[in-house]
């Protein structure tokens, strides 16, 4: 078991090597993604679930962040 301070100081150093990165997608909330390279996430306003995978690309981007909000396909008609 190890405690809260622990994990989030590994995660902390995690992120100061570049091995994982922090994603602010609602307030207060941390959460981490081992993803480095250029991406979104999809989060749903209904039942919160995360996607990083519901929008497609064919560009070549240098960087970007994007968060997009709205309802997931099993909350959409809610």
């Amino acid at each position: 078991m190890s405690s809260q301070a622990a994990v989030y100081s590994s995660l902390q150093a995690l992120e100061n090597v570049g091995l994982v990165r922090e994603i602010l997608l609602e307030a207060g909330i941390s959460r981490y993604d081992a993803n480095i390279a250029p991406h979104h996430h999809f989060r749903c306003n209904t039942c919160g679930e995360i996607d990083l995978q519901k929008l497609g690309s064919r560009l070549q981007v240098d960087s970007y962040e994007v968060t997009v909000h709205g309802r997931c396909d099993r909350c959409k008609e809610l």
